[in-house]
């Protein structure tokens, strides 16, 4: 669960990838992702939304670092459209989300 609300929530499925590559829908992000390289099923209810939760390395603040959310600890929200390259340094793994969680 990411975020709970009265209007309502967002929660991923962490155990569930798809037979979709990363590189496949989003190539810049790609070589990026964390093994197995692949979308996971369960997330937004949107079809043609993704999102992408990353783990921050040690000692790195959400604050100091453009185009993420804190979620918990060192996991935050990251913004898809902004560089993989500025924020590869700065995390020790990432993982791609899209489809319907149910």
């Amino acid at each position: 669960m990411i975020e709970h609300r009265e209007t309502g929530s967002l929660g991923v499925v962490l155990n569930r990838p798809s037979e979709v590559a990363v590189h496949d829908v989003l190539p810049s992000w790609g070589p990026h992702a964390s093994k197995p390289q692949a979308v996971f099923v369960g997330g937004p209810v949107e079809q043609r939304t993704a999102l992408c939760l990353a783990a921050l390395r040690t000692g790195e603040q959400v604050a100091d670092i453009d185009g993420v959310v804190g979620v918990s600890g060192p996991v935050a929200l990251v913004d898809l459209d902004g560089d993989p390259e500025s924020l590869i340094p700065k995390v020790r793994g990432l993982r791609v989300f899209a489809g319907y969680a149910g």
